[in-house]
């Protein structure tokens, strides 16, 4: 049996509008599939059956969660933690099946609009904070870090390039 085994990206949000524009960023940016949860109780189910699947190999788990922090059921740093104890517990053999650089086996980056909401990230233990709505460049920046793990002076060249592409565009549109 064949196993569609792309490294998984959960997009965590309960407006649906943003939900579904950061999955269509997603796609449309790097022919990604995503998958989405309404609220944080969700995201930490679809995470702990990520390990239960079949095809075990280091994929099968989501290897980056774009989480809003405000949401109905269970708040996203609430849910943040919960997936970092189901983390810390696939112990010693987790090495084999996908953990990265920082020994974790999924990046979460929580999404918020608000300051508060930033500096409440940083004391739940979760490294990456960004902006509502979600900047292109910076999903471009994050991807770049966190599925193709690009030195930081390899990120700042692209996404520089990125932009300059860009701005240039909007010239000849305009």
């Amino acid at each position: 049996m064949l196993y569609n085994c792309q490294p998984l990206i959960l997009v965590v949000d309960e407006n649906p509008a943003s939900l579904e524009a950061t999955r269509l960023l997603i796609k449309q940016e790097f022919q990604l599939e995503s998958e989405a949860a309404e609220h944080g109780l969700q995201a930490v189910e679809m995470f702990r059956a990520s390990f239960e699947k079949r095809c075990r190999c280091r994929n099968r788990c989501y290897k980056l969660i774009l989480m809003d922090t405000r949401m109905p059921e269970m708040e996203g740093l609430q849910a943040s933690r919960q997936i970092m104890r189901v983390m810390s517990k696939q112990g010693p053999t987790a090495s084999e099946e996908g953990v990265n650089e920082d020994g974790a086996l999924a990046h979460i980056v929580c999404l918020t609009s608000s300051e508060d909401g930033r500096k409440k990230c940083r004391q739940a233990g979760v490294r990456y904070c960004v902006n509502k709505p979600l900047d292109p460049d910076k999903l471009f920046e994050l991807m770049l870090r966190h599925f193709y793990r690009e030195a930081e002076s390899e990120v700042l060249r692209k996404v520089g390039e990125r932009r300059k592409r860009r701005a240039e565009e909007a010239v000849w549109k305009s």
